[in-house]
């Protein structure tokens, strides 16, 4: 997967060679340094003073190499974290927005949260720093070794005779740092779910007192976290308990019988001291590696359920472009059968529409209504029969550029947290000043979005919490507007009004659809008794036909809807 980044990032190559730099450097200095410390070493003590103050330059040298060294490998490294973690924040969101709409509706918005946030900060992390301990404390092991055996090979192996014991306690509690690792991940991501649910629906949970219930569940989830993360520190700090102690046991061997050496002649005082600093360069850089590799372990997780978003299959991008303008009929529904897994929630479905007609959609709850408008903007796909919109198969236009063709104006309005001109503005690329005003005043928008402090600049708060939900209905309906479309799509935009509210949107819908193809699933049956004309859905059938007036002469579902909602108010039209 780290492969697949690298090759994706060729801009990081520079990088990518100041750290390879950097690592040789380290290497080579390393090795300078402790010959330099050999040298002077044996001078000082046996005052030999030819070379020392040669040796002592080079000291000097290899110091200030070093600490360049550091702050390329720092330089490069933070260049190559922050541009993977950016990369890969890039495409998770724009899988997370590519997704087809049964993908996201099977996906937890939480789960996902955390894969963008706690996973790519594990992987960042690991990048900063682990990934370039990993490779270069090995490879100054292996070089410090080499020196050593070279130096004395007999002290050499006797002071390294343990440290098979770091890669056996590695390997031995490395597995389970994994799986506890990877547990950890999920329950964090548990309570993003948690934690997004709660900040949704804190009004309901206030309301019916679920604060106790709420508290315990998440209680709960934090509890189990803290488990899993505790348990997680503990398999570490064995891990590096056991490393560090073991890595101290070849100084004292080195002490022991390299000053026994010393005092025999064998060993000179400056190639115990250099012994003693790249001793230090092999066993403390092995301690580390258990660290580093629990490190890598952890990110590989988060770097796994990263890609299993990244990995998800997109919504399609191919097809092509029409010319709508010339078509007649806008919507023909053929045999359409459609289902969530074994239930069927569509069946056999049939009808048109023609340009200028306008469509409503209505039924019991659950009767399919809201399912065949995502069948008509391609957000469902998998369904039986045929679907044309404007005269072409659904399946051979550009879903992008099938979707600029029409507007949808539900009951659940998203604004974002921008001014109202961007809201509203945002769905077309050129307006004018009075295009902007024309729609404004067509959605009964206007005189209220001038009365806000800022007019038209104003800031939407996050969910639109400034405005009523009459306003923000009637703002969604601006931008539907503006965009200009040849079909609109309105899904109960009224349902959740109140009556005043409800009365001034209306006459906004009115507005809109007056000449205007569109197609209305409505609640409120009040709302479509001008429709030209009405599907009446039940079970995923198409049950009843007609206008408003044949379908309570006909007394069936209609009649029978129409009169459960008008009992109470025999002013209704009837």
């Amino acid at each position: 997967m780290l492969v697949d980044l690298v090759k994706k990032l060729p801009n990081l190559r520079p990088y990518y060679l100041l750290a390879v730099l950097c690592l040789v450097g380290e290497v080579l200095f390393t090795l300078i340094m402790a010959q330099s410390l050999r040298v002077l070493g044996d001078s000082a003590i046996l005052q030999v003073h030819d070379s020392f103050y040669v040796y002592l330059g080079i000291l000097m040298f290899s110091t200030v190499v070093l600490s360049l060294c550091l702050s390329g490998q720092t330089l490069s490294t933070g260049k190559i974290s922050e541009s993977i973690t950016y990369t890969l924040r890039k495409e998770g969101t724009q899988k997370l927005i590519e997704l087809p709409e049964y993908k996201l509706d099977e996906m937890n918005s939480g789960d996902s949260m955390s894969k963008l946030t706690n996973d790519l900060q594990l992987v960042g992390q690991f990048l900063n720093n682990d990934a370039y301990m990993l490779i270069s404390r090995p490879l100054i092991a292996i070089v410090s070794l080499v020196y050593l055996l070279l130096l004395n090979w007999q002290l050499t192996l006797i002071s390294i005779v343990v440290i098979p014991l770091l890669f056996i306690a590695t390997t031995y509690l490395g597995k389970p740092i994994s799986r506890f690792s990877k547990e950890h991940q999920d329950e964090l991501s548990n309570m993003n779910n948690t934690t997004q649910d709660i900040l949704g629906g804190v009004s309901i949970v206030k309301t019916f007192n679920l604060q106790n219930i709420v508290r315990e569940k998440f209680s709960k989830q934090v509890n189990t976290s803290m488990d899993r993360g505790v348990k997680l520190a503990k398999k570490r700090a064995v891990l590096q308990s056991l490393t560090v102690g073991i890595s101290f046991l070849p100084f004292i061997v080195t002490f022991g019988l390299g000053g026994y050496l010393t005092v025999a002649g064998s060993l000179t005082p400056g190639e115990l001291i250099a012994f003693i600093n790249l001793l230090n360069n092999l066993t403390f850089p092995l301690a580390q590696i258990p660290s580093h590799y629990g490190s890598y372990k952890t990110s590989m997780q988060g770097l796994k359920r990263i890609y299993d978003l990244l990995n998800e299959e997109a919504e399609r991008k191919n097809g092509e472009s029409f010319d709508v303008e010339n078509a007649s009929t806008l919507v023909e529904v053929k045999n359409l059968t459609f289902g969530y897994g074994d239930s069927s929630v569509l069946k056999n479905l049939n009808f048109k529409v023609k340009k200028g007609e306008t469509l409503a959609l209505v039924g019991p709850s659950g009767s399919g209504k809201s399912t065949i408008f995502k069948l008509l903007t391609g957000f469902y796909a998998d369904y039986k029969g045929k679907i044309n919109m404007f005269e072409k198969d659904i399946e051979i236009w550009n879903l992008d550029k099938l979707r600029s063709n029409i507007s949808t104006v539900s009951q659940d309005t998203y604004l974002f947290p921008a001014t109202i001109r961007e809201n509203l503005t945002i769905v077309c690329d050129n307006y004018s000043e009075t295009q902007l005003i024309k729609a404004t005043n067509i959605a009964n928008a206007h005189d209220f979005i001038k009365k806000q402090p800022n007019g038209y600049d104003t800031i939407v708060e996050e969910k639109g919490n400034n405005f009523s939900g009459g306003q923000k209905q009637r703002l969604a309906i601006a931008r539907a507007i503006l965009k200009n479309p040849e079909l609109l799509l309105l899904d109960e935009a009224t349902s959740a009004l109140d009556t005043e509210s409800e009365a001034i949107v209306q006459k906004a819908l009115d507005n809109v659809m007056s000449g205007r193809t569109s197609i209305v699933i409505a609640h409120r049956l009040s709302t479509i008794v001008n429709a030209d004309r009405i599907l009446v859905l039940d079970n995923g059938n198409i049950v009843e036909e007609g206008s408003h007036r044949e379908l309570l002469d006909k007394k069936g579902l209609y009649y029978n809807l129409y009169h459960k909602q008008f009992d109470s108010n025999k002013g209704g039209v009837a």
